[in-house]
């Protein structure tokens, strides 16, 4: 009988064990699959971190350049290698993206190429490594002064007889998106309300009176591209440019 209790407990305590190994991998297991202090290990997850932040910045100013988009709405300007969505069409006005919606086409810049700065690393890695594209994943958050990352990708590090993974990695700007914004739909609102003519005037007083530049380009079919250059974005580590796209009926 009091084997028999024994084995009764022994069970109960397997049982608890098993469940918390589980509840580990799935709740505790967020950024790492193994818990470790490894200085090899540690560099490779700072270095696929710097390959995010680095298209975290490419991928902003290109969003930017595109009017807030990467893939672009049915009605656009192209300019040489980008384009520029028509905010202003022939007297009908047009939102610009939310910060949701422009921090979702980060993420689509980011999902299309940060893996060829990945892969590149590790293909050149001094260690030996093995990486499996389980469907990478990222989400871009924007608040008002900071842009971040999370991405999601399965990395395997054999090292010692041991394998290590990797599941999760992160990066963030400091970027003061939400003044830099306000400008742009005050910018934004010059333009539309001006109705069927460039306000070159009124732009270039909001330029001098907040510090700024700006590009007008006159294109074909009575298309107009209106650029706004912030000078000092450090951040970008060269000026940070929003497009907004405009056809007048001329």
């Amino acid at each position: 009988m009091h084997k028999k209790g024994q084995v009764t407990i022994f069970v109960i305590i397997s049982i608890f064990i098993v469940i918390g190994v589980v509840l580990f991998f799935t709740l505790g297991g967020a950024n790492w699959i193994y818990s470790f202090n490894d200085e090899q290990a540690n560099d490779i997850k700072n270095n696929v971190d710097n390959c995010l932040k680095e298209n975290l910045i490419e991928g902003l100013y290109f969003v930017s350049l595109q009017g807030g988009y990467y893939y672009l709405p049915n009605s656009s300007i192209k300019i040489t290698d980008y384009s520029v969505p028509i905010y202003f069409e022939k007297g009908i006005k047009y939102y610009l993206p939310t910060k949701d919606l422009i921090g979702e086409q980060i993420g689509f810049y980011l999902d299309n190429n940060v893996l060829e700065c990945i892969i590149t690393y590790l293909n050149s890695s001094v260690y030996n490594l093995e990486y499996e594209n389980i469907g990478q994943e990222s989400r871009i958050l924007i608040s008002d002064y900071e842009i971040s990352v999370d991405f999601s990708y399965l990395i395997k590090l054999n090292h010692n007889n041991k394998e290590i993974l990797f599941k999760k990695f992160h990066s963030s700007i400091d970027f003061n998106f939400k003044d830099r914004h306000d400008l742009i739909n005050s910018f934004n609102k010059i333009i539309q309300d001006s109705l069927n003519y460039v306000p070159e005037g009124k732009i270039m007083d909001f330029s001098l009176n907040n510090n700024l530049t700006y590009n007008v380009f006159y294109l074909p079919d009575n298309s107009v591209v209106y650029q706004l250059i912030f000078q000092n974005s450090s951040e970008l580590k060269k000026p940070y440019v929003f497009s907004i796209g405009a056809k007048y009926d001329w």
